[in-house]
């Protein structure tokens, strides 16, 4: 049996049933104050684990900034640990990139806010162990305000196991240990999504890329040493003139020039602004994305591949129906690369789109079918191998095995 609503809990009133097994959040009230919060329920604890989740709680606990939802009391109800958070009034961000709708002041001074916050938090020694776009809440001023901080280590530290996310980096995706390094690349990760969705000027830019691909860097070491760090790069990759604005800053240098000696330099000014010729593109084949099935299961893996794509081109793999990036890539001399892109185990059966992402666009897209997750039954007592199939039975013809392949 679960908690009706109005079970007190602590020093707060449930305003909503608790069902069993004890997890989740739920609104709350305040029995002293009235104030509305939010009460998480962890994993239950084994005794031997109390004391160090009363270590971390009260680490939390203590910390304040004004873009982290404040942890205001943490305890435990019948061996469930439960920890009490402000209710921030305001939407999701995830909600928002769903709906791909766009918002005042823009994405640079979101993650400006949330690059403060985690920051902060590292400083102090906490990690957030699940950023993703529904743990960043957006008031109505358009504000930022990081939720959620800390729980995840907390549920892993009481036994429960984190849930799998498309942010989290390759080296907490084996091992469940949360760390900065990780929520800096979960930023990179958020950051990446954030520019491609709602867009900024100058958020086309190569330079820009490259500030986000090393954010996304396999090697901890590698990545941006803070999330501000990371901000204020992509911040002067987003300044940084453009070929058309370069051209221009050189016209008037020209025109300097020929204040002073207009008449001998009028000649060359005529040759140097002439328009360039429009390069012929006969001949140039088209960039083209290939997957190595068309139908997976979830929870498992294809291999994606690219083909003349501009040289040395960074960018990344995306499961457009969820907005998840699934891998990164950089194309080589020739313009090709292949990468292996997991498809995770939660994705919804049916069909769905992945798309090759660079220079704020997704030029490339291609169809795939998620198929259930694949079981390993036991046998039962008794019962023989089931026979290989016979040759006649497989498909024939160039058609088995066919890879998709697309262009733009």
């Amino acid at each position: 049996m679960g908690l009706p609503a109005g079970t007190v809990i602590g020093r707060y009133r449930l305003a909503e049933a608790r069902p069993d097994p004890p997890r989740g959040t739920y609104r709350a009230t305040s029995t002293e104050t009235g104030r509305p919060v939010l009460l998480t329920f962890l994993a239950p604890l084994e005794r031997s684990a109390e004391r160090s989740f009363d270590q971390r709680a009260a680490q939390l606990i203590n910390l304040r900034h004004p873009g982290i939802a404040s942890m205001l009391a943490y305890g435990v109800e019948s061996g469930s640990p439960y920890v009490v958070h402000d209710q921030v009034a305001g939407q999701p961000l995830g909600a928002l990139l769903d709906r791909s709708e766009t918002f005042s002041p823009g994405p640079m001074p979101l993650l400006r806010q949330v690059a403060a916050a985690l920051d902060f938090a590292h400083a102090a020694g906490v990690v957030h162990g699940d950023l993703q776009p529904d743990v960043v809440m957006l008031k109505v001023n358009g504000d930022a305000i990081l939720t959620n901080l800390g729980i995840a280590p907390l549920v892993e530290r009481a036994g429960g196991a984190g849930r799998s996310s498309a942010y989290r980096a390759p080296e907490q995706a084996r091992s469940g240990a949360a760390s900065a390094a990780a929520d800096r690349y979960g930023f990179a990760a958020l950051a990446s999504v954030l520019m491609r969705k709602l867009g900024a000027a100058g958020g086309g830019s190569a330079e820009l890329d490259c500030v986000l691909i090393r954010g996304l860097a396999d090697d901890p070491s590698a990545r941006w040493p803070s999330c501000t760090a990371m901000v204020e790069a992509m911040t002067g990759a987003m300044q940084a003139p453009t070929p058309r604005a370069r051209q221009r800053s050189r016209l008037g240098l020209w025109v300097a020039i020929a204040g002073v000696a207009l008449v001998s330099v009028f000649a060359l000014l005529l040759v140097l602004n002439q328009p360039p010729s429009e390069p012929s593109t006969a001949g140039v084949a088209p960039a083209t994305m290939t997957l190595s099935r068309g139908a997976v299961p979830a929870g498992t893996s294809l291999v994606v591949s690219g083909a003349n794509l501009p040289p040395h081109q960074a960018g990344q793999v995306e499961l457009q129906s969820r907005t998840q990036l699934l891998a990164t890539f950089t194309a080589d001399q020739s313009g090709g690369f292949s990468v292996a892109a997991a498809i995770p185990a939660d994705t919804t059966v049916g069909d769905h789109t992945l798309a090759l992402c660079w220079n704020n666009a997704c030029p490339l897209k291609q169809a795939l079918t998620v198929a259930p997750p694949l079981t390993n039954p036991s046998p039962s007592p008794g019962s023989s191998p089931s026979p290989s199939p016979t040759p006649s039975s497989s498909p024939s013809g160039a058609a088995a095995g066919a890879s998709p392949t697309a262009s733009p």
